[in-house]
């Protein structure tokens, strides 16, 4: 396996990041042929289509306060917030029906977007694609929402479908190579609750792909060291209200747009090559 720092070199030392800030301001301004390119790359390989309240795990609702709240549910998911397990489900024209489905989908883990594009756009460069044969492009850390998998008891659910306790595990989007390099903490916000894994736990998917209730997705999370909350109102990852689940979007989005400056991304790798020098350093010391 290759180290953190000898696949992220070629990138950090690119004439992208090597441009002064003048040069990018410019260039912003300027008509650029790769963002059309961007896009289509998108489209073919992130495609949406917005008419659809649930297309395969994909479940989606829009908001009277504007934007998207994205998550993507396992079947026992789509049970349990009352969603047809038909492939494709058309979307509502009911503005307070979106609301409703809008925080019941938070508190499944599913995060608010100010527009699909930008979600798109971002774990397109986390995962990679056909161009990217090694996959991760970018390593992300706090900057994207994490991965929030729960488990509600069918003995302490609310009746209307979410609530009661419930076990919660965040698991990052970052590729396993990153590891633990990548912080995965704003320093700038700190949160109560636990920070997310650093990688996705060996035979995650497979446990959890499993469990055929709600009460078997407990177990799994617990078993990986997932947190039990006695109700759902005291878990920092699960917002309560749309408001909440808005508020904390904003701040995912004013971060991944430092990451499309290419300073601030050039300062990041470098953190991250630090940490993984740091770490090794260590971890040498301790054999």
């Amino acid at each position: 396996m290759r180290s953190f720092l000898s696949w992220t070199s070629p990138h950090r030392h690119s004439p992208r990041e090597q441009r002064s800030a003048a040069e990018e301001s410019q260039m912003a301004r300027e008509p650029c042929s790769i963002r059309p390119m961007e896009d289509e790359l998108m489209d073919e390989f992130y495609p949406h289509n917005s008419s659809l309240r649930c297309d395969g795990s994909k479940v989606a609702a829009y908001p009277s306060t504007g934007g998207i709240v994205l998550g993507f549910l396992s079947n026992i998911e789509k049970s349990y917030l009352g969603i047809p397990l038909s492939q494709q489900v058309p979307r509502s024209k009911d503005p307070a029906e979106e609301d409703t489905l809008a925080v019941k989908l938070l508190q499944v883990g599913a995060h608010w977007w100010p527009d699909y594009r930008l979600y798109a756009k971002h774990i397109r460069r986390i995962r990679g694609g056909p161009m990217q044969p090694d996959g991760i492009q970018e390593p992300y850390g706090y900057h994207f929402p994490p991965q929030i998998h729960v488990g509600y008891p069918t003995t302490s659910a609310a009746a209307d479908g979410t609530g009661g306790a419930v076990w919660v595990i965040k698991i990052t989007e970052d590729d396993e190579r990153v590891g633990p390099y990548a912080p995965q903490v704003d320093p700038d916000h700190l949160l109560s609750g636990i920070p997310p894994l650093s990688k996705v736990p060996e035979d995650w998917e497979y446990r959890i792909g499993k469990a055929e209730n709600m009460d078997e997705r407990g177990q799994v999370i617990k078993h990986y060291g997932g947190r039990w909350y006695a109700s759902v109102e005291k878990c920092p990852d699960l917002p309560n209200t749309l408001e909440a689940g808005v508020e904390r979007g904003r701040r995912y989005e004013r971060l991944l747009h430092q990451m499309d400056n290419a300073m601030y991304l050039d300062r990041w790798l470098d953190l991250i090559g630090r940490r993984e020098k740091e770490m090794k350093l260590t971890d040498s010391r301790r054999c």
